[in-house]
């Protein structure tokens, strides 16, 4: 394990909405995180990010990882720039690019816009764009600027099923190619055993279990935290797809 997050307790007046915690990635990781409404996913992130007070503690390789080697997603977000698609992706390297945007850094940003199937979009204005389709390219400027930990409040809450896939799958090849580690919260659970390495359910502001999605959702489980009453089956390469039913609907 070489990425710590140690999460301080994040308080509402007098109510503790997320408690102590520490979580470890490995490199190469997608950690997915869920939990019912209100669990504290997307407290718990932007704690991480160093978005919001208290700020975890977060370090990488035994270092502190410094706010630029982090990339944050957050769940909701508003363009009003007005900027073409491509602008807003080169904006990623911000940082450093200084008084000057090199041939360098447009030839990339064009790659990922390719990379996501975004291409034709590369000199539409940000704001003409769908919801999802802005979601998509706010992530390919997190892309672009490579950092060690990638951090997602529902990167997908905005797509159809078929760009769902393909972010996630992309997501998935990033980790892996880059050696980094991706933390991202998920509601659909089907998604997320089928595409996160590990997955960490919160409950209550607490971290209810940690580990491979087939072990974390149980139907004993997924009843108690969702309230519901669950079928769990499974996918030709033994992934749960959960079909939620209410419960008062067998009774």
């Amino acid at each position: 394990m070489t990425l710590t997050a140690q999460i301080p307790a994040v308080r509402k007046g007098r109510t503790t909405v997320l408690h102590p915690a520490e979580i470890k990635a490995s490199p190469c990781e997608l950690l997915g995180i869920v939990g019912p409404n209100g669990a504290g996913k997307s407290t718990l992130l932007r704690s991480i990010a160093g978005a919001s007070c208290p700020v975890a503690r977060v370090t990488w390789h035994g270092e502190v990882l410094p706010p630029r080697q982090i990339g944050y997603l957050p769940q909701a977000f508003q363009v009003s720039a007005r900027l073409s698609v491509l602008e807003c992706v080169v904006l990623g390297r911000r940082e450093r690019l200084g008084w000057r945007v090199t041939p360098q850094d447009l030839a990339d940003s064009a790659a990922v816009l390719d990379l996501l199937g975004l291409a034709h979009l590369a000199d539409r204005p940000l704001e003409s764009l769908s919801g999802g389709q802005q979601q998509m390219v706010l992530l390919a400027q997190r892309l672009l600027r490579q950092p060690a930990l990638m951090v997602l409040d529902e990167p997908t809450s905005a797509l159809d099923l078929h760009h769902q896939l393909k972010i996630l799958s992309r997501l998935r090849a990033h980790a892996r190619e880059r050696s980094v580690v991706v933390v991202l919260a998920l509601h659909d659970l089907t998604m997320a055993a089928r595409f996160c390495d590990r997955m960490l359910l919160l409950h209550g502001g607490r971290i209810a279990a940690c580990g491979a999605g087939a072990a974390i959702l149980t139907q004993e489980r997924i009843g108690n935290c969702w309230g519901v009453e669950p079928e769990v089956l499974y996918t030709r390469d033994g992934a749960p797809v959960i079909v939620p039913h209410l419960a008062e609907a067998r009774t």
